[in-house]
């Protein structure tokens, strides 16, 4: 239906970013983590453990720092400055994980020290990992999402432009909604914005497809499952979350593309290639994720007793 691009004028978001997510994840991710100095300590005895640093990405990053197995030592960092935890606190901690800006995070992975359990002797491991701040996987399914407006396009642009984009090793496809819980998880993320997803009947009228990710080809939506539809179409058994009406194909052919309505409410729409929008890219189930990983390593040795005193003998 053509009338609503009048009200989404006023919704468009200020900035591209990931749902979940804020403000990544890029084309081209570019963080890279290199990982801190295998080092030496005695038992009892705290060690800093220098070499870590992230450079690359753009926006805030997230690290996380973790001893391999419970109850040999605890990491901390002795500059806090502008950070967000998730997990830990920075003090202590046997794993963290933190956020903030990449001065901020360097600032602070320049300051980690480990401190052995007492009377723990042998090899620790240190594992890290970095990524963007906001790359925060929907619990439903695991995946990634970007709400991609810093120039509107027709539907065909976005799905091309999607397709050519990636995560970590994750292809990128146009969103793909196939249950409430990511309807919810990514309208939670656009607010009131309007944005192309990945549906379409352009290959037959009434026919309505995922054209990308691990679902294209799959038919969510048949007239039999009626317009306005919001849940499970018992037809095609798929999720689907149309406005009142809708799809309706208004003006005759040529509304063969799937749109996200602007005002909040999420519902879908179907809408001419003619009109140009945000997009949401969804990266998940076409390739596998690569975080940016390092390993360092504190060998603990037996502390070496240190006499207190001595005794002089004569004779």
């Amino acid at each position: 239906m053509h009338s609503r691009r009048i009200v989404a004028i006023v919704a468009v978001v200020a900035t591209a970013g990931l749902l979940a997510l804020g403000s990544g994840p890029s084309s081209a991710v570019g963080e890279v983590l290199t990982a801190g100095t295998n080092t030496t300590t005695a038992s009892g005895t705290p060690v800093a453990v220098t070499g870590f640093n992230v450079t690359g990405g753009s926006g805030d990053v997230q690290v996380s720092l973790a001893t391999s197995v419970s109850g040999v030592g605890t990491i901390t960092l002795g500059t806090l400055t502008g950070l967000t935890f998730s997990s830990g606190d920075g003090t202590a901690d046997e794993s963290m994980a933190f956020r903030g800006t990449l001065a901020n995070v360097n600032a602070a992975l320049a300051s980690v020290s480990f401190t052995p359990a007492p009377g723990f002797v042998g090899v620790v491991t240190i594992n890290s990992q970095a990524s963007d701040a906001d790359g925060v996987a929907n619990p439903d399914n695991g995946h990634y999402y970007q709400f991609v407006n810093t120039g509107d396009v027709t539907w065909a642009a976005a799905n091309t432009a999607a397709g050519g984009m990636s995560y970590y090793g994750l292809t990128g496809y146009l969103a793909t909604i196939t249950s409430q819980a990511e309807e919810d998880f990514v309208q939670s993320k656009i607010g009131a914005a309007e944005a192309w997803i990945g549906g379409s009947d352009a290959g037959t009228e009434g026919d309505w497809k995922w054209v990308g990710g691990p679902e294209a080809g799959t038919t969510f939506w048949l007239a039999a499952c009626t317009t306005g539809l919001q849940g499970v179409c018992g037809t095609t058994g798929q999720f689907n979350f149309w406005s009142a009406s809708e799809p309706n194909n208004f003006g005759g052919p040529g509304e063969d593309n799937l749109q996200i309505v602007a005002g909040g409410s999420g519902f879908w729409n179907d809408f001419p290639d003619s009109f140009t929008l945000p997009y949401i890219v969804e990266f998940g189930g076409l390739g596998s994720a690569t975080f940016p990983t390092g390993v360092t390593t504190v060998t603990v040795t037996a502390a070496v007793a240190v006499p207190s005193g001595r005794t002089n003998f004569t004779g």
